[in-house]
C-alpha cells in the first residue's frame, strides 16, 4: 500500500487582442509542471512499498508541515519541467530543485528544442559539485552514495522513532538554459529529474553516455 501525490501544475495564457498595442513576447523562463512525490520511502522503509504498519514507514519531512519547497527522495518520486519564451543572444534562464540523495542513482537531465539554447545541468551534493553543459542536450547520472559510507546522514523527522531515520544527503540540481547565438530565439526546452530507474524521456540519451558530455565516473562514496 504506497500512497502517491502527484500535482500538475498547467500554466495558460490569455492573450486579448489590441490592435493598438501588441502583446509582447514573455522573456524565456522556466516552470514546473509535473511532480510526483510517494510515501513511504520505501527504500528505507522496513518491508518496502507494501508495508501496511504506518509505524513503520520512513516518510518525506520536506512535504510534511509547512514547507514552501518538496524534495524527491522515494524511489518512484519525479518531476518535470519546461522552458519556454524569448530568448534574446545571451538571455539565460535557471531553475533550482531539491532531493534527497542516496543509494539510489538519480537521472538529471535537460533538452532544448534549438541548437543555439545551450542547457545546463548542475548538480550539488555535500561538498560534490558536478556540472554538465551541451548544446542541445545534457544529462547527469548520480549521485550515488555507499551504504556503508560516512557521507548520508539520518533524516530528521523521516520516522516518529530515530532508529528508523532514513539517510541521505541534501541536494540540489539546477537547469540553465542560454541563448549562445547571436539571433534572437523562440525556443522552448524540457527537463526532468528523479530515480533512474524511471528514466524519463532524457533515459535513452544519458545511456549513449559521452555523446552528450554524461560522466559516467561519477559516483559519489565509492571513489
Amino acid at each position: 500500500m504506497k500512497k502517491s501525490l502527484v500535482i500538475l501544475s498547467l500554466l495558460t495564457g490569455l492573450a486579448l487582442a489590441s490592435s493598438a498595442a501588441p502583446a509582447k513576447p514573455t522573456d524565456g523562463s522556466w516552470r514546473t509542471y509535473s511532480q510526483n512525490f510517494n510515501e513511504p520511502v520505501e527504500q528505507w522503509t522496513q518491508g518496502g512499498a507494501l508495508q501496511r504498519d504506518f509505524s513503520l514507514w520512513v516518510v518525506n519531512p520536506s512535504f510534511h508541515g509547512f514547507n514552501y519547497e518538496w524534495c524527491l527522495w522515494d524511489s518512484d518520486d519525479h518531476m518535470e519541467m519546461s522552458f519556454s519564451g524569448v530568448f534574446e543572444p545571451g538571455h539565460t534562464a535557471s531553475i533550482t530543485k531539491c532531493f534527497y540523495a542516496d543509494t539510489g542513482e538519480d537521472i538529471h537531465y535537460a533538452r532544448s528544442a534549438t541548437e543555439d539554447i545551450e542547457v545546463t545541468v548542475t548538480v550539488r551534493s555535500g561538498p560534490h559539485t558536478q556540472t554538465v553543459t551541451g548544446e542541445h542536450v545534457a544529462c547527469i547520472l548520480g549521485p550515488d552514495y555507499d551504504l556503508d559510507g560516512d557521507d548520508m546522514q539520518p533524516i530528521e523527522g523521516s520516522n516518529a522513532d530515530p532508529a528508523l531515520w532514513g539517510k541521505a544527503v541534501l541536494s540540489y540540481v539546477t537547469f540553465t538554459a542560454t541563448n549562445t547565438g547571436r539571433k534572437k530565439q523562440h525556443s522552448y526546452g524540457y527537463a526532468y529529474y528523479g530515480f533512474y530507474v524511471n528514466q524519463g524521456p532524457g533515459g535513452g540519451d544519458c545511456l549513449l553516455g559521452q555523446r552528450f558530455g554524461y560522466d559516467p565516473a561519477w559516483r559519489l562514496g565509492a571513489s
